[in-house]
């Protein structure tokens, strides 16, 4: 398990250099630059001290070798510095707890909503119960994250006062923005749990259980649940990233500070270095979660087995 642990860690290191590398590539694409940014927002400069500014920030060199010292100041652990002159890793490091309390929260949702929902349909195929559960799973796919937000905020803010319009650090202030990130995600995981419970229960174990007088109920949850919980648990850490992505989306609208925000923020500002620090964290994060996901297949089924790579 160690060995196999470390392996996977380390085919992390490859992966993270080329996600780092196409991140800066594709923000060469990006028009405008930081000094462009602050003559839209007002600032008057002329063209000699364009060309100073840019040569302070490094903008007038050669792709390529922006590249270079962008990869090696990687290694040595430094993301860059803002055009403030602020470290990025510090200031995306201030944002990451609160993106990654929406996201727990809105996989909490998605659990809690999907999981029960799944297994119901499950339990119940073929019958009014099921065509309503999986109506209500697409319908939960069908609906845009940013309308829903939009609604929510409508009706439990606006009309109802529940909550505050904009997030806050409190539970009232992560209570919409999670409903809004989560739903979608439950609606996934409520065909996938449907389906997968369907063909666990149909397996000959399940038939020994039931003939040795196991209750459908203990039947369900013990037995069946937990192998139909391996595809699950894949979808799991690919939803991490789903709800990573979708973030900037929620973090913007209902106005909570994040790295989602922070992205927009940077990318309104031309803030280039925060804005490749803040996708390679998030792609960090979603890389050790996959691991993560790999590694809990074993609790599951120990059937699975564990590669050195």
């Amino acid at each position: 398990m160690l060995r196999y642990i470390v392996g996977r860690l380390a085919l992390t290191i490859p992966v993270l250099i080329g996600v780092a590398t196409l991140i800066f590539l594709l923000m060469q694409f990006i028009p405008g630059d930081a000094v462009t940014a602050k003559m839209s927002a007002g600032a008057r400069f002329s063209p000699e001290q364009q060309e100073v500014m840019r040569e302070a920030l490094g903008l007038n060199r050669p792709v390529i070798v922006q590249l270079g010292d962008y990869l090696s100041g990687l290694v040595r652990g430094d993301l860059g510095r803002s055009i403030a002159g602020r470290s990025v890793i510090g200031l995306v490091g201030a944002q990451i707890p609160s993106t990654l309390i929406l996201v727990a929260a809105g996989m909490i949702v998605a659990l809690v909503i999907g999981v029960p929902l799944g297994v119901l349909a499950a339990r119940r195929r073929n019958t009014l119960v099921d065509t309503a559960a999986m109506g209500t799973a697409v319908l939960g796919l069908s609906v845009p994250q940013f309308w829903l937000g939009l609604m929510l905020i409508i009706l439990f803010a606006v009309n109802l006062g529940w909550f505050p319009v904009l997030s806050s650090g409190g539970f009232d202030g992560l209570f919409l923005p999670a409903i809004t990130l989560g739903l979608a995600e439950a609606a996934i995981l409520a065909r996938l749990v449907r389906s997968s419970l369907i063909e666990s229960l149909e397996q000959d174990y399940i038939t020994t259980a039931r003939a040795k007088g196991a209750s459908d109920s203990r039947v369900t949850w013990r037995h069946g649940l937990r192998n139909a919980l391996v595809p699950v648990v894949t979808m799991i850490g690919l939803q991490t990233g789903n709800l990573l992505g979708a973030s900037v989306v929620i973090e913007t609208l209902f106005g909570r500070q994040g790295v989602g925000k922070l992205v927009v923020d940077s990318i309104l500002q031309r803030e280039l270095a925060i804005l490749q620090g803040s996708i390679l964290i998030l792609a960090s994060i979603f890389v050790l979660i996959n691991v993560i996901v790999d590694i809990f297949y074993r609790v599951l089924d120990p059937r699975v087995k564990l590669g050195t790579t």
